[in-house]
């Protein structure tokens, strides 16, 4: 089988078309994978299906593929072996370099958020929603053997991302304050008669979406707080 080519058959043994098993084209299209039966039906694999192992089935004589469709489960029994693993490796090379432009777009601009300013709350749940919607789409984390062209896409990361709990915000949050901190510790110890102290430096920093302020009478030196 060509791998460039763009569109593939898939026969079933003579043994098995005589129950009436039927051969079928897999097609490449804008649209995704499509799916062209014997009496011109067409129907489009949901990314679902080639995300998954268990749609290639391997018996003892013969193997089988079970795609989900735009309309439902469509199943193809009593396939050459190699054929059939030729074909699904086919069709989940082609569904990753065509969604791989999507994930690496949408870890750039994640990144693009998380290095700009302080990583509030509502930036970072902003974040979470961007990558969940992404992983939704492909589902789980390609094998690196999937398709060496976007081995370097990364898949990984972007499902990371989505699986964040609150104490990997925590470490987003308390990683930018530790780098402004680092960063600034000059301008901090000079800026008034006497450095600054932990917290008014922290306090400096921190951008949360709300923040409470207090200040003792007569003072100019306010303790502030971020709240969430």
């Amino acid at each position: 089988m060509n791998s460039q080519s763009s569109s593939k058959q898939i026969s079933p043994h003579w043994l098995v078309r005589f129950f009436g098993a039927e051969s079928a084209t897999f097609q490449l299209t804008s649209e995704g994978v499509q799916l062209l039966m014997k009496n011109d039906c067409k129907y489009l694999i949901g990314a679902e299906s080639l995300a998954n192992d268990a749609t290639f089935q391997e018996g003892r004589f013969f193997a089988g593929l079970s795609v989900q469709t735009n309309v439902g489960p469509k199943a193809f029994s009593g396939l050459p072996k190699k054929e059939a693993q030729a074909l699904f490796g086919w069709l989940r090379a082609h569904w990753l370099r065509q969604f791989a432009p999507e994930v690496a777009a949408t870890a750039d601009e994640i990144r693009a958020l998380l290095i700009t300013g302080y990583p509030r709350q509502s930036k970072l749940d902003v974040v979470r929603a961007k990558a969940q919607q992404v992983v939704v789409r492909f589902g789980r984390v390609p094998e690196p053997e999937w398709c060496p062209d976007v081995k370097d896409v990364p898949f990984k990361w972007v499902a990371t991302v989505a699986g964040w709990q609150d104490a990997d915000l925590d470490l987003q949050r308390q990683g930018y304050v530790a780098r402004q901190l680092y960063r600034y510790a000059d301008f901090f110890a000079a800026v008034e008669s006497q450095p600054l102290t932990e917290r008014q430096r922290e306090a400096c920093v921190a951008d949360e979406d709300n923040n409470l302020v207090l200040a003792g009478a007569g003072t100019h030196r306010p303790a502030t707080g971020a709240v969430r």
